[in-house]
């Protein structure tokens, strides 16, 4: 077959040149981008989930362990109070209440201490609305466990006061703690550095219990009410700065190296 002439590669050349993209009418373009968003929004990937759905799948989520860990700690609960009773069960509570709190530290780290949160950009939620979700979930199950703490101390005979320093503050403060540490110290082993502070803070409330039994320590109605207001709110203010810092993590450009 004979070859195109160079004469004909420039009238192709020339014509080809010559062509221009059409213009593009703008109304019909706008009109084309929002049917598309309209079609995303309905893929069943971006339809927004119930809470108690988000809250459901989030519990799946869980490790076993983790859920096996804190009905450990109310069956332990019960056993103290029916082997020992009265203020030496109280004390064991007492004691327990830092090392129950640190179960929902282990389930927040592993987004935390892996640095994660880069993968999980990727998907559905990121690792702001993970830990916020993880928190609130925690948080229910912490209110059940402390009623139930609370309900034990109250039959073996102790008040308001009791409940207040020895069951809710210490949750409240060793709660706050963790999150505290977690945010500033994202280490690999950071669930050993999580259950080691869990267990000086137990120690440090088994001597607060004995001050207090050798009336070392004097808090009364009211002053317990302000304890638990500070703890509360020492509580809440971890709890926003870490999510905040998830968030500010969540900003950061991805490696593309």
């Amino acid at each position: 077959m004979q070859g195109i002439s160079r004469a004909d590669e420039k009238a192709v050349r020339g014509f080809l040149n010559g062509n221009r993209a059409p213009e593009t009418d703008g109304e019909r373009k706008r009109a084309d981008l929002e049917l598309f968003r309209e079609r995303v929004r309905r893929l069943p990937v971006c339809r927004e989930k119930s809470f108690p759905v988000r809250m459901w799948e989030q519990a799946a989520f869980v490790h076993p362990v983790s859920w096996a860990m804190q009905i450990v700690f109310l069956v332990l609960a019960v056993w103290m109070v029916g082997y020992w009773g009265g203020e030496l069960a109280v004390m064991g509570i007492s004691a327990m209440v830092p090392l129950f709190a640190v179960v929902g530290g282990f389930e927040l780290s592993k987004t935390v201490f892996y640095h994660m949160w880069e993968l999980e950009r990727s998907c559905r939620y990121d690792t702001r609305k993970i830990a916020a979700m993880k928190l609130f979930l925690f948080g229910l199950c912490d209110m059940a466990a402390l009623a139930f703490f609370s309900l034990l101390v109250y039959g073996e005979g102790g008040d308001f006061v009791q409940i207040c320093m020895l069951v809710l503050v210490p949750f409240n403060l060793s709660a706050g703690m963790y999150l505290f540490v977690m945010e500033r110290f994202p280490v690999r082993s950071g669930n050993v550095f999580l259950a080691g502070l869990g267990c000086v803070m137990s120690g440090g409330q088994t001597v607060f219990w004995s001050q207090w039994k050798r009336e070392a320590v004097g808090i009364d109605g009211p002053g317990s009410g302000v304890i638990l207001a500070v703890s509360l709110l020492f509580l809440a203010g971890m709890a926003v700065r870490f999510c905040r810092e998830k968030n500010r993590e969540d900003e950061i450009l991805w490696n593309l190296d």
